[in-house]
């Protein structure tokens, strides 16, 4: 066990603001145990099996009202600042669209990513971790654009009802559920879902949609060396400030860093436009001539098909089902494995993937390497 002290006038309120304890009547010479931040919403609302399964057989009904901090921005220059920051190309994105917004450092490494809304002229929302959130409020804080801010933080931080509440239906039926609903909200969709199968689904599955499509939903953001980082970090509030986990460890903080082609976010990027970091990227995608792998996404998308495929041949919504199917796996090929390589779990006490390839960047694409040094 590692026991991590901290001192100083305000290390009680950084607790209370980074953990979901209550810290009332905590005294002096007591202890308690932690809890890590998890998603205000109900883990399950049946279970995660069944859940998991109706966004690809039925349809499900995700509540995205309180896991995700919204930054309303608005202004005459409300525009020219996500422009000013975001890699996306923004021609022809008017009101009424969505995007997937990446924004980087001047060195070209990833901020973070968030979905962003045009509402109305000069009328924006951007959703999602506070890490590209944070960084957009910054700069728009600090430049010279006319525009101002009004955040909601998430059901763990805010006080009172969100903002707005956002609702996410998904399935092969999702549509017909939405033109039987007409104008009508939460309760209208649930009732009128009922005969089309609809599953309200929690939080535990919902937290594995990301491995289904291979998003990396927290990389580090790439704050803590480059230009204009330090006066960045000193605006920034300490628990925002990202963690590291995981088994890689480097002196070099740059080594933990990412750009959006290692993450094929190169879609993303459009030089039709000024932007931070553009320089830099220009660099990097001349060293990608084509698509490069991306090992950081490659065992999300082997995981995501073994899912799949257990929730396939299961053949009844029980654990003990699933955990049968998911250790009958023989032979499955997975998107992204090399030629060759299989998933079988049906050997105990063998690795579930047949073989794993070390492979290393060259500045151009990566090769085989011959050993982890």
């Amino acid at each position: 066990m590692v026991n991590f002290f901290m001192k100083g006038p305000d290390a009680l309120r950084l607790l209370s603001e980074t953990g979901i304890n209550s810290f009332a009547n905590f005294p002096v010479n007591t202890a308690k145990q932690f809890v890590p931040t998890v998603f205000p919403v109900r883990a399950e609302f049946s279970n995660w099996r069944s859940e998991q399964r109706a966004w690809r057989e039925s349809v499900a009904f995700l509540d995205q009202s309180h896991h995700m901090t919204d930054l309303f921005i608005t202004g005459a220059d409300a525009l020219r600042l996500l422009s000013r920051i975001g890699v996306n190309s923004f021609a022809n994105f008017g009101p009424g669209r969505a995007k997937q917004f990446v924004a980087v450092n001047h060195e070209g490494f990833l901020i973070g990513d968030a979905i962003l809304f045009h509402l109305d002229d000069g009328e924006f929302d951007l959703v999602g971790h506070p890490m590209v959130i944070d960084w957009v409020q910054f700069h728009g804080e600090t430049g010279d654009e006319e525009v101002s801010f009004m955040r909601d933080g998430n059901s763990l931080v805010r006080d009172g009802n969100p903002a707005l509440y956002r609702y996410e239906i998904q399935g092969p039926r999702a549509m017909e559920l939405m033109e039987s609903v007409g104008e009508s909200v939460r309760d209208a969709i649930v009732t009128a879902g009922a005969e089309l199968g609809l599953v309200l689904v929690g939080s535990q599955a919902y937290s594995s949609a990301n491995l289904e499509s291979a998003w990396v939903p927290s990389p580090l953001p790439a704050i803590f060396s480059g230009q204009q980082t330090a006066e960045y970090r000193s605006w920034l509030p300490a628990e925002r400030a990202g963690s590291l986990a995981g088994s890689f460890t480097s002196d070099d903080i740059t080594d933990f860093y990412l750009t959006p082609y290692d993450l094929g976010y190169d879609r993303n990027v459009a030089f039709d436009h000024d932007f931070i970091g553009r320089s830099a990227l220009e660099e990097y995608s001349g060293a990608y001539s084509t698509t490069p792998d991306f090992p950081h996404c490659m065992w999300s998308y082997m995981i995501g098909a073994a899912l799949e495929e257990a929730f396939t041949t299961m053949t009844e919504p029980t654990r003990e089902s699933f955990m049968t199917a998911i250790r009958s796996i023989d032979g499955l090929q997975a998107p992204l494995m090399l030629d060759g390589t299989s998933i079988t779990t049906t050997e105990d006490g063998q690795p579930a993937v047949s073989t794993v390839v070390v492979r290393r960047y060259n500045g151009q694409g990566y090769d085989n390497a011959d050993s982890f040094e």
